[in-house]
């Protein structure tokens, strides 16, 4: 028997999702890009609710303890947490970006 996870998606990662669609129509990127992308990060928090332990460790990333994972998405990065049967979505970020210090607290 298949186990589903209960997906939780707060406010602020979808405003981190928006901000990020819009970062990349400034740049000029073409519609089908951002579709694309847009699918892409669709797909992966809609996969959590299958699969979520199929994300990297952050732990083997930043050598400290944690129960954070982690998705690539092009340039960004999705970080989500399981406990029992929920999976909690924490942030949507850059790869760029100061993320250790907004995850790892």
């Amino acid at each position: 028997m298949i186990t589903k996870y209960n997906v939780q998606v707060p406010r602020i990662v979808k405003s981190d999702i928006t901000k990020a669609v819009n970062r990349k129509r400034e740049f000029d990127a073409y519609e089908s890009s951002i579709l694309e992308f847009k699918n892409e990060i669709d797909k992966k928090v809609k996969s959590l609710a299958i699969s979520p332990l199929s994300g990297a460790n952050l732990e083997a990333r930043v050598h400290r303890p944690t129960k954070v994972k982690y998705f690539v998405i092009e340039d960004y990065l999705l970080f989500f947490e399981v406990k029992e049967n929920t999976v909690s979505v924490i942030r949507f970020m850059s790869a760029k970006s100061n993320w250790i210090n907004k995850i790892i607290e």
